[in-house]
Formats: structure tokens, C-alpha cells, sequence
């Protein structure tokens, strides 16, 4: 896999300015209706090349979010929200029987699932993240960034961030099928156990 998560951090602008963009959307800066600026707007805005713009918008329409209309531009979609039970996505039950958490949570609720992987390689962790994983914000991680799709239509784009230090000597962690349990059973594996979030 290629590199892939940039701007601030390491990797690729188009994919930091698609995560800022669909982030906007997820917290209503953008809301149902409204039209994502314009091609020219976010040139100006980010100070990248259209070709930079027309990547991110790629990413920004594989998250599910907007509807690119002919002539008119991206708008923000009306659509129910994905209700994921954290609870249920971490059953160790679930890894032990070989599921990956969305596969999982997704055949749970008679759904079909499919997750298609965008993006594996070392990124330098946001700010965000690098606070849950108890680092410095830049310190190198492992990025997994996936599009999932729920009924054959993508519905979220989810990035997991591993600490390198842990995953630097689990080889499957870089794989694009990390095997039966995916990541969390792979962890698990090599002695790494969960706690529950409060």
C-alpha cells in the first residue's frame, strides 16, 4: 500500500483536506442541503492545485456524504445516521469466532458489509489521536483507513491509529486482510489486551 493521510501531518494533502471536509459535514458546519465550496473556493482556501481538489473530492464522495450534481457541484446528502454499539463492536466473543467488528456488527442487523481499504503505512498522529494513544501529537503510528459499505452503499470512511512500537513487529497489522478477528484479534495475539473505554 501506498502513503496516504497528509497536510500537517506526512503523506498526501488530499486526503488530510477530504477527512477536514467530511469532519465538517459529520458536525453540521455543512449540513443536509448545503453545497461543499466550490472547486476555486478550496484551491483558495487550502492553496493546492485543483488537481489536489478534484483527489480530495474523490475521498469526500466515497464517504457517502454528498451527491455530485452535474454542473452544480457536491451537496451534502440527507441520510440516516449509522448507529454502531461500541459495546458489541468489541466483543472478544465475536473476534474469537473470526468476524471483523464491522463484518460483525453489520450481520448482526441482517445487513451486508463489505470494507474496501484505502489507505496502510506509517502517518504522523493527530492531535486527536496521539492523545488517546498517550504520545506526543506527530509521533509516528500505523494508519489503517477504510471505506465501509453497508447494503453495496458507503456509509463511513474510519481511520485506526496503532502506536508503532506495538505494531512495528506484527507483520499482518500491514497487510490489507490481517486475518480472522482483524486488527483487534491480531493485538490480541501478541498479548495485547483491551480495556474498556470510560
Amino acid at each position: 500500500m501506498g502513503t496516504a493521510a497528509g497536510g500537517v501531518g506526512s503523506g498526501p494533502r488530499y486526503v488530510r483536506i477530504a477527512e477536514e471536509i467530511v469532519q465538517q459535514i459529520r458536525a453540521g458546519v455543512l449540513k443536509p442541503g448545503d453545497m461543499v465550496p466550490s472547486e476555486s473556493e478550496l484551491v483558495d482556501r487550502y492553496g493546492v492545485s485543483g488537481g489536489t481538489i478534484r483527489k480530495a473530492m474523490v475521498e469526500v464522495r466515497a464517504s457517502g456524504l454528498v451527491e455530485t450534481r452535474h454542473g452544480k457541484g457536491s451537496i451534502v446528502k440527507n441520510r440516516p445516521p449509522v448507529r454502531h454499539r461500541s459495546s458489541d463492536r468489541f466483543r472478544r466473543s465475536l473476534r474469537q469466532g473470526g468476524q471483523a467488528a464491522y463484518l460483525a456488527e453489520s450481520a448482526q442487523s441482517g445487513a451486508s458489509a463489505k470494507v474496501s481499504v484505502l489507505y496502510i503505512g506509517p502517518m504522523e498522529a493527530p492531535e486527536d489521536a496521539a492523545q488517546r494513544l498517550g504520545v506526543p501529537a506527530g509521533t509516528q503510528v500505523l494508519a489503517r483507513r477504510r471505506l465501509y459499505f453497508r447494503n453495496g452503499t458507503p456509509v463511513e470512511t474510519a481511520t485506526s491509529y496503532l502506536p508503532w512500537d506495538v505494531v512495528k513487529e506484527i507483520p499482518e497489522l500491514f497487510a490489507e486482510n490481517p486475518g480472522g478477528g482483524g486488527i483487534y484479534a491480531r493485538l490480541e495475539d501478541h498479548g495485547h489486551e483491551f480495556a474498556a473505554s470510560t
